[in-house]
């Protein structure tokens, strides 16, 4: 499963901050990224 998050435009501050708070939340900060290649 993955998660898509969207900014308003020339705000990537304010995304990847964002992304990094959720990451931090969910305690997933340390997991691999996602492989869309990787058979399920």
């Amino acid at each position: 499963m993955g998660l898509q998050i969207l900014g308003k435009p020339r705000r990537e501050d304010d995304l990847l901050s964002f992304a990094a708070l959720l990451e931090e939340h969910f305690d997933v900060r340390d997991l691999l990224s996602i492989d869309p290649r990787e058979a399920s």
